[in-house]
């Protein structure tokens, strides 16, 4: 996965001393060890699974009369700013002077949250937001009279609320369930914390498959999913007020148990969120990143924390180029310390605070990148570190060569890698219709091993010139709808343009190609009723070539010839957004 990907880019300090916080050229910062954290914490102590299975039996579906009405007098608070219907994103933050009351001694966390400077955090969390989004709009949270009202702009809506100083967490939900019922909910939302910074675009991964997305991460000890960041679509609202009722009730539900009271004593003040949130999603443990899982009437996208909530270790030297890998690097607890080194890291001092650029796609100077997709100049790349790739996973390969197959976007590898293991180290033949950057080709190739022989089939010539230097790979430009050929391959995989009659035609045209006993993959069936998509196809294709009865026309076809014994398709086994098809030997 992403995270083992990044593991030999990241180096442990060796010294048994406690580092000094330093820049080094610019470009890497050694931070302080764990023993030097006042955010210390001792997993080993707290028994975590058992806590939030008993919160989980508190889980409550309706607010109370009192949260209701508060909630509905907190909405009116949020005005919708007159520059977001512009917006191509929202971000919420909220955060409350504590005073005293920072002073936090928790079995699992003690830390005086008082000491950091939260005008220079929430400084650095703006520029971040606009780096990345120059057109998003901030909903900043706090008190009345917070110095945080010196941070309002034209893009951020600082939002001042009567919040008591001593229960910031449970004022958080409180909030936050407000937004989503106010009218100001009209744009996919980001709900960070105020020391989580966005380094990436986000919008690219916002997919209309999910209503909600939370970070999950396996660090034992620690509550799995992280409340740092969450994601709201707006396009299905009633489902995302569903879940935001369901975590703020459970809070409630919390707040008068016995055992959750001698455990940590008054969660308004602190852990009640985070552990709220595990408890409404308890029912869907074990956690899986990329995992989709019901919660009531909404659908819950797990993101893995590395790169969607990533916070480096302490006592690790964190350089700049890795940094560029993380969507929102989380500076929690003590690495709010760190602000300035990591400032410089981001290049925040040479970015403005507000309507600053950030390149739309990856450069075409062979920089490492994100993921590649059929939307990206393909460009050739190659990682920056090697992989045994006898010894990885196929989503392991996947992540390494950033295609979106792996983890981090779609996850396909889990189901391809349960029919295409036994090829492994053999001499297969693949074709794949859709080249993109190579990315995809070059993963079947490290996946399938040396003896194995890759094609790509590309409409677009630009394609033509990558995968040169990868021996078992060669790329044509064609259109694999017409493409016409003697030769029989193990696996086809269509990842081509997920047009409804492209898909058909590719199919009736290359399953005579596929080997007995071989399997044919059709990638992103859900493109075929996603009316987003056809909106944004940048080739040249008829709208009734989109219409989704093309599909399922033929697949009506193909299940009433097996039916009849009249078909030389062995299974059709359907995904998400996956199919799979094996013919018959």
């Amino acid at each position: 996965m992403l995270r083992r990907l990044l593991e030999s880019l990241f180096r442990k300090t060796e010294a048994t001393g406690r580092p000094a916080i330093q820049t080094v050229g610019g470009s890497a910062v050694a931070v302080r060890d764990a023993g030097s954290d006042p955010a210390s914490t001792s997993p080993a102590k707290v028994d975590t699974t058992a806590l939030i299975e008993h919160a989980a039996t508190r889980v409550s579906e309706r607010l109370s009369e009192a949260s209701a009405s508060r909630v509905e007098s907190l909405a009116k608070h949020f005005e919708l700013p007159a520059v977001s219907a512009s917006a191509d994103v929202h971000v919420f933050a909220f955060h409350v002077d504590m005073g005293a009351a920072g002073k936090l001694a928790y079995r699992d966390v003690t830390m005086d949250v008082g000491r950091f400077d939260y005008v220079s955090i929430l400084e650095t969390f703006k520029a971040c937001v606009f780096r990345s989004h120059p057109q998003a709009v901030i909903f900043l949270v706090t008190s009345p009279g917070s110095p945080l009202l010196a941070l309002s702009d034209e893009r951020t809506r600082v939002v001042e609320l009567d919040i008591p100083f001593d229960q910031p967490m449970y004022q958080r939900v409180a909030s936050m369930c407000a937004y989503v019922h106010s009218p100001a909910f009209v744009k996919d939302t980001l709900f960070l914390d105020s020391d989580a910074f966005l380094n990436a675009r986000f919008t690219e991964y916002l997919d209309a498959d999910f209503d909600v997305a939370v970070t999950v991460r396996r660090d034992p000890g620690l509550m799995p999913v992280n409340e740092g960041v969450i994601v709201a679509r707006a396009e299905r609202r009633p489902a995302v007020i569903g879940f935001f009722d369901r975590y703020l009730a459970t809070y409630d539900a919390l707040l008068s148990d016995d055992r959750i009271a001698d455990y940590y004593g008054d969660i308004r003040k602190w852990r009640g969120g985070q552990l709220s949130l595990n408890a409404i999603t308890r029912a869907a443990h074990p956690y899986s990143d990329q995992r989709r899982i019901g919660i009531g009437s909404a659908r819950l996208q797990c993101l893995p924390c590395d790169p969607f909530n990533y916070s480096y270790e302490y006592g690790a030297t964190v350089a700049h180029e890795p940094l560029k890998e993380k969507v929102v690097l989380h500076m929690k607890g003590g690495r709010k310390s760190d602000l300035d080194a990591v400032r410089s890291l981001l290049a925040l001092e040479t970015t403005a605070a507000a309507g600053g650029e950030m390149p739309a796609g990856p450069s075409r100077s062979g920089s490492d990148r994100r993921y590649s997709l059929d939307t990206t100049f393909p460009e050739e790349y190659f990682p920056p570190t090697p992989l045994d790739f006898s010894a990885a996973t196929l989503t392991e390969i996947a992540d390494h060569f950033k295609t979106d197959k792996g983890s981090i976007k779609h996850l396909y590898t889990e189901v391809y890698s349960r029919y295409l293991e036994t090829y492994r180290g053999k001499a297969p033949k693949l074709l794949e219709i859709g080249v993109a950057c190579g990315s995809s080709l070059k993963t079947w190739g490290g996946y399938l091993g040396e003896r194995s022989a890759i094609t790509g089939v590309d409409i677009r010539k630009e394609c033509e010139s990558l995968c040169r230097t990868v021996p078992n790979i060669r790329i044509l430009i064609a259109d694999a709808a017409a493409y016409s050929t003697d030769e029989v391959f193990d696996v086809i995989v269509d990842d081509g343009s997920h047009v409804s009659k492209d898909i058909v035609q590719s199919w009736q045209n290359l399953w005579r190609q596929v080997r007995p006993g071989g399997y044919y993959f059709i990638e992103d069936m859900r493109c075929t009723h996603d009316d987003g998509y056809r909106r944004n196809f940048t080739f040249p294709k008829a709208h009734g070539d989109f219409d989704r009865r093309h599909v399922m026309q033929w697949l009506d076809e193909q299940m009433r010839a097996m039916d009849y014994s009249n078909s030389d398709i062995e299974f059709i086994h359907v995904y998400r957004q996956l199919i799979a098809m094996r013919k018959r030997i």
